[in-house]
């Protein structure tokens, strides 16, 4: 499990302030994971090549190729190729990464389940769900599980492949808390956008 690492405060660059609208002024940390909060009156556009408006309570966060908007107090984290925003109070979290994989989202989905079955790698993992998803045009697949973590967490591990890139956004909450979460997991699925092939 990932935990909140310190470092410098956010600092403000020019770069960071082209395109942000009067009042939503974004931030770039020491790591170059650039910021913006959202505001109540943001509506988010679904159109190609764009990046959706985070939500209120949320801000938009820039990696390695890719955008997203998590929720605003929540903590970053790095370790190795994953980016991590855990909620401090319950340990509700998001993954973002680029762990390489071949082939179709879907088709990733059903090899990685046979390797954490074959393997016990998530003691009590049980799927709920497989379905196609699409990120901003670009075919995705999520995979929706239970497993015994932490008194029984649920997730959602979207795939999507870009321009020969492999992404995964992973979110777990408390299973006991999912319809608390619900509304969270769908602003960070609906906003995760791939920008390395823009």
């Amino acid at each position: 499990m990932a935990r909140p690492q310190g470092g410098a405060a956010p600092q403000v660059t020019q770069s960071a302030l082209a395109g942000v609208p009067t009042g939503r002024a974004a931030t770039t940390d020491a790591a170059g994971e650039t910021q913006t909060p959202g505001t109540a009156d943001a509506t988010p556009t679904r159109s190609k090549a764009s990046t959706p408006a985070a939500p209120a309570g949320f801000r938009t966060v820039s990696g390695p190729g890719y955008t997203v908007a998590v929720p605003a107090g929540w903590v970053r984290s790095a370790s190795g190729a994953s980016v991590f925003y855990r909620d401090p109070a319950t340990g509700a979290y998001v993954q973002i990464d680029r762990t390489p994989w071949t082939g179709d989202p879907t088709g990733h989905w059903r090899q990685w389940e046979r390797e954490v079955l074959a393997k016990n790698t998530l003691p009590g993992y049980r799927r709920l769900d497989l379905r196609t998803a699409d990120v901003d045009g670009y075919p995705a697949a999520d995979l929706e599980f239970t497993f015994d973590a932490r008194g029984g967490t649920r997730a959602v591990d979207r795939g999507v492949r870009v321009g020969g890139r492999s992404y995964a956004v992973f979110i777990a909450v408390p299973a006991s808390r999912w319809n608390d979460y619900r509304e969270t997991v769908n602003n960070v699925l609906d906003t995760f956008r791939p920008t390395a092939v823009r």
